[in-house]
């Protein structure tokens, strides 16, 4: 059975709507890349598990809006995102509509 839904998850289209990978890099920068021993994403896993597209979440704290900082904030995990597609194009890249997936 484990055999079975191994190929089956190489097979068919996989999309994760919410990786909180910028958030959790911007409180601890991890090289994802390889495996991680923290966190629920890195690229080996991702791509062990059959993950085709995974949607990278810009999550703000409530407390940003607070001190004014959450427009900041989103804008520093968005550029995260896109230096990390940057910087391993053979591995990641930016979807803006269906097609691109």
């Amino acid at each position: 059975m484990r055999a079975k839904a191994e190929w089956l998850a190489q097979r068919i289209l996989i999309i994760d709507t919410h990786i909180d990978l910028p958030y959790r890099l911007n409180e601890k920068s991890e090289e994802i890349i390889v495996r991680t021993q923290t966190g629920d994403f890195d690229y080996p896993r991702a791509k062990q598990g059959g993950l085709k597209a995974p949607f990278m979440s810009i999550y703000v704290p409530a407390s940003t809006e607070q001190n004014g900082g959450a427009k900041v904030l989103a804008e520093h995990l968005i550029q995260m995102v896109d230096s990390i597609i940057a910087a391993h194009p053979d591995k990641f890249a930016a979807a803006h509509s269906v097609a691109d997936i």
